[in-house]
Formats: C-alpha cells, sequence, structure tokens
C-alpha cells in the first residue's frame, strides 16, 4: 500500500516551517501537560527523537511531530482527554472521535487551524494541524504469527481507508483485489479486524521482546521495535522545553536512519506541500511580509 504525497526542496527562506513549527509545539505542550498532570509515560518517536538528539529541536526541514504510548498508556491519555484537555484550543481526533478519519491511532489537533493535502483532499474528516500520537502493542516471536497479524492489520486499514476516500494507490495485484472487497464490510467490522488483531498480545505477552504499530510510518514490519527501545527514558531539549525519548536512541535511530548525526544532501531535505494551510490565529508576524 502507497499513501502518495508531495514534495517540495526545503529552503530556508520557506515562510511557513517556522509558523509550522510554533504550531506543532503548541501541541506538543499540550500533550506534555496532559501527560504529566496524570502521570501518563510518553516518547518521542522517529524524526522528532532525531530531531532532538542532531538539532536539539526540529529537523530544520521537517513539518511535523509524532509521540508513541505503550497501548495502556494510550489508553490512559484518551481518557485523559475527556477531562483535562483545553477542548476549546484543541481536539482528540480518532476513529472513535471522527466518522471520517480513517486511521488507527490519534492526532491531536489545533482548532481554528486548517491544513489540506492530496492525501486527505477527499477525506471527510476535521482537518487541522495535528501531532500524530501512536500506540504501541506487543507482538509475538513467530514470524508466522507476525506476519499473520501484518496480513490481518494491513488488510483492515486498506479497506478502512478506501472505505472513507483516502487517496491510497495498491501496485500490487493482492492489494489491488482487496480493495474490491471494501464494499462487503461494514466500518465497525474493519475497526474490530484491526483493534482485535493488534492488540491480541498484550495480555499473553506483556512482556513480549517487540512491540509494534503497525499503523505508524513504515508500517508492519519496520515498525516492530524491541521494547527496550521505549521502556527507559530520558529528557531531552526540545526548542525551548523538554520532552521524553529513549536512552537507547543511538540504536534506535541507527535502526531507522543509519547514519542518524550526518544530514541529507540539500537535494534530499524535502518538506511536504501543502495544497492548503491556513494557521488562524496563530499566524506568525513574520508570514504577513
Amino acid at each position: 500500500m502507497k499513501e502518495p504525497e508531495r514534495f517540495v526542496k526545503f529552503s530556508e527562506s520557506n515562510i511557513y516551517i517556522k509558523n509550522i513549527h510554533h504550531c506543532l509545539m503548541i501541541i506538543a505542550k499540550e500533550i506534555k501537560r496532559v501527560c504529566e498532570k496524570n502521570n501518563i509515560p510518553y516518547f518521542m518517536i522517529a524524526g522528532t527523537l532525531l530531531g532532538a538528539v542532531r538539532h536539539q529541536g526540529f529537523i530544520p526541514w521537517d513539518d511535523d511531530m509524532d509521540f508513541g504510548m505503550f497501548r495502556d498508556d494510550y489508553n490512559r491519555f484518551i481518557e485523559a482527554c475527556k477531562t483535562d484537555l483545553d477542548h476549546e484550543h484543541f481536539f482528540v481526533q480518532n476513529i472513535y472521535t471522527d466518522s471520517g478519519y480513517g486511521k488507527f491511532y490519534t492526532r491531536l489537533l489545533l482548532n481554528d487551524t486548517y491544513l489540506d493535502y492530496d492525501y486527505i483532499s477527499q477525506v471527510q474528516s476535521k482537518k487541522a494541524l495535528f501531532i500524530d500520537i501512536f500506540p504501541y502493542d506487543s507482538v509475538p516471536e513467530s514470524k508466522i504469527l507476525r506476519k499473520k497479524q501484518s496480513m490481518i492489520t494491513s488488510f483492515a486499514m486498506r479497506l478502512i481507508k478506501k472505505k472513507l476516500n483516502y487517496g491510497i494507490v495498491c501496485y500490487t495485484f493482492g492489494g489491488k483485489i482487496e480493495l474490491l472487497l471494501e464494499p462487503f464490510f461494514k466500518k465497525d467490522t474493519i475497526i474490530k479486524m484491526y483493534e482485535k488483531e493488534m492488540q491480541r498480545y498484550n495480555k499473553k505477552l506483556p512482556n513480549s521482546t517487540c512491540v509494534c504499530c503497525s499503523n505508524a510510518g513504515e508500517g508492519y514490519p519496520k515498525e516492530t521495535l524491541k521494547r527496550k527501545w521505549l521502556n527507559e527514558l530520558k529528557m531531552y531539549k526540545f526548542e525551548d522545553t523538554e520532552f521524553p525519548g529513549s536512552v537507547l536512541y543511538d540504536e534506535y535511530l541507527t535502526y531507522f536512519y543509519g547514519d542518524f548525526m550526518t544530514p541529507p544532501p540539500p537535494e534530499k531535505q524535502l518538506t511536504h506541500e501543502f495544497e492548503k494551510l491556513d494557521f488562524g490565529p496563530y499566524k506568525l508576524e513574520s508570514n504577513n511580509k
């Protein structure tokens, strides 16, 4: 399954990047506030952790942030947001709070902003600047059982995205056949299929060697991570605050990026091309020039 995205070469003169970073920090600090108030562990992942380690903040051309939580902590966070989130300024978006949203993780949206791009242009969900929050579940040691889990969860992800008009493209014959089956599955059935399979081993294997969020960026099996990478955390400077991340950042980042301390060449420093971006009341003065 391929999620089509358009990118443009990063430029220091890009007037939107600083404003995007400004908005993302507002959201991130709210996640931090809710988690710290309720003693909920959470951690930076992917490019957010890389940015913290290499830049002490955002990768200059990066336009998103990602956090992760183990499933029980993720559920506690969702519950805590019902009472502790600043609902005037933020919205918890997931498959249960937004009928048009088709991903199996949560986004915290910044109200009064707007963000649209090609992949979600036909999706009837709330659109705003956001931060992704990924739940991590136990996975079995057996390669056969992991393959089964991957096949079922990937099937469910394709079905729900097709049903909700996400702009997905399948290049394999099998993937194309699966998409033809979408009309025969109800949305609730697809959700139950994914959630049951992804959480199947949490009680059976609470201390599994590896965990996974199959709906994260690289998908199953790449997003299958060693539990120890996410268990022990420390605080990292990130712009004007701090967020927790793996003590074993070297292992984690090498796994994803190889020589992570060496930035890519300028031609590979890419940022998303958005169809519409509105910062609302969070528009910085420099963007008026």
